[in-house]
C-alpha cells in the first residue's frame, strides 16, 4: 500500500527561505550597498576635492565691508556726528588692479591638517605667474618633532622658489610653531603673542613603584639594545636614560642650528634655553622683525598687492572613513560568497 505524506506549504516556504532568500540577502545586499557607496562616494569625493579649497579675494572682502559700513552710516543719523572728522579715504580699498602684485594668505593652527598645508604649498607653486608674496598666519604651540619638521621643510619650498614668505604670529608661535616660522623672510607678531620656547621635551609616567605595590608585572621583549629606551612599568636602565637624553640634545642642537641658519643675528645662548617671551621682548631678541598683527599687515599689503586667501574645508567623517567602509563591505561580500560556493 503506497502512502504519500500531505504537502506542507509552510515547511516548503521555510526551506525556500533558508536555501534561497537568506543567501541572496547575505551575498547581494552587501554588494548593492557597496556599489551605492562607491557611486555616491566617487561623485561626492570628486566634488569634495574640488570644493574643499576656498579662495577669497581679500581686497574685495574689505571693499564689501566698506560698502556695508557706508550704507549703514547713511541710514543712521546717530553715528554721523561721531564720524564727522573721519577721513573716509582710509577705508577705501582698491581691488582688481592689474598693476598690483599678487599675494596668497593661509592660516596654520592646531586644527590644520598636515595634508592641507602641503596642498597649500603645491597650490602656490603651480600658479602662473607665481605669487610675489605668501603670508601665513601661524597660531601653534608646537607638537611632534617629525610633523613640524615636515611642515618646516615644505615651507622652505616657497622661499626656494624665490617667493617672499611672511609669517604673522598673532597669538603664539612657540617650539614647533616657531620652527615653521623660521623660513620666513619677515616675521611679525602681536605685542602679547608668545614667541620662542626653543627646546625639546619628552615625558612619561613612571609606574614602577605602583606596579610593585599592587603586585603587577609587565614584561617587555625587544631585539636591539636601544629598541625601548624607557619603560613606564619597569625600572629603567641608567644607560638607556642617558641615551634618551643624548637624542633630545641632538634634536635641540638641530633646532637651534636651523634657527641660526635663517636668523643669523640671534644670540643662541639667550634664545635657545627653552624660554618664551612676549612679542615686544622677542623683537629685542631678533626672533621677530615687526610688532604687527596679521590683519594690520594684510591691510597694508592690500595697497600694493591683490591678496587671495587659500583655505580648506575640514574633512568630514564620511571623507575619512569612506574608503574603509567600502573595503569592509567588499571583503565581507566576497568572504560570504566564497563560503556559499564551498
Amino acid at each position: 500500500m503506497n502512502s504519500t505524506e500531505p504537502f506542507n506549504s509552510s515547511q516548503f516556504g521555510l526551506q525556500v527561505f533558508i536555501v534561497v532568500i537568506i543567501p541572496l540577502v547575505v551575498l547581494i545586499l552587501p554588494c548593492m550597498v557597496c556599489c551605492c557607496i562607491c557611486c555616491y562616494g566617487c561623485k561626492g569625493k570628486s566634488s569634495n576635492d574640488k570644493d574643499r579649497m576656498k579662495r577669497i579675494h581679500y581686497n574685495k572682502k574689505w571693499d564689501d565691508k566698506k560698502k556695508i559700513f557706508m550704507d549703514e552710516l547713511s541710514k543712521s543719523k546717530t553715528i554721523i556726528p561721531v564720524l564727522n572728522n573721519t577721513n573716509h579715504d582710509d577705508l577705501i580699498v582698491t581691488i582688481d588692479s592689474p598693476s598690483k602684485k599678487i599675494a596668497c594668505y593661509y592660516e596654520i593652527n592646531q586644527k590644520t591638517n598636515l595634508d592641507d598645508i602641503i596642498e597649500c604649498v603645491n597650490t602656490v607653486l603651480v600658479q602662473e605667474p607665481l605669487p610675489d608674496e605668501v603670508v601665513i598666519r601661524v597660531d601653534s604651540p608646537g607638537g611632534s618633532v617629525s610633523e613640524f619638521g615636515y611642515i618646516y621643510q615644505e615651507l622652505t619650498r616657497i622661499t626656494g622658489a624665490g617667493i617672499r614668505l611672511v609669517v604673522c604670529a598673532d597669538m603664539i608661535a612657540a617650539s614647533g610653531g616657531y620652527l615653521i616660522s623660521c623660513p620666513a623672510n619677515h616675521i611679525t607678531a602681536g605685542p602679547f603673542a608668545i614667541i620662542g620656547s626653543i627646546g625639546v621635551i619628552c615625558q612619561y609616567p613612571n609606574l614602577h613603584e605602583l606596579s610593585k605595590k599592587i603586585g603587577a608585572k609587565y614584561d617587555t621583549f625587544t631585539a636591539g639594545t636601544h629598541k625601548r629606551l624607557y619603560d613606564m612599568f619597569n625600572e629603567n636602565n641608567p644607560e638607556n636614560i642617558d641615551h634618551l637624553k643624548e637624542e633630545l640634545k641632538e634634536i635641540h642642537d638641530q633646532f637651534k642650528n636651523t634657527i641660526k641658519k635663517h636668523r643669523p643675528n640671534v644670540d643662541l645662548d639667550k634664545i635657545g634655553n627653552g624660554d618664551h617671551w612676549l612679542g615686544a621682548k622677542a623683537l629685542e631678541l631678533k626672533l621677530i622683525d615687526e610688532i604687527c598683527t596679521s590683519s594690520q599687515y594684510l591691510m597694508k599689503l592690500s595697497n600694493t598687492h591683490n591678496i587671495c586667501e587659500i583655505s580648506y574645508k575640514p574633512k568630514t567623517i564620511y571623507d575619512n572613513y569612506l574608503e574603509s567602509l567600502i573595503s569592509y563591505c567588499m571583503n565581507f561580500s566576497f568572504r560570504k560568497l566564497h563560503q556559499f560556493i564551498l
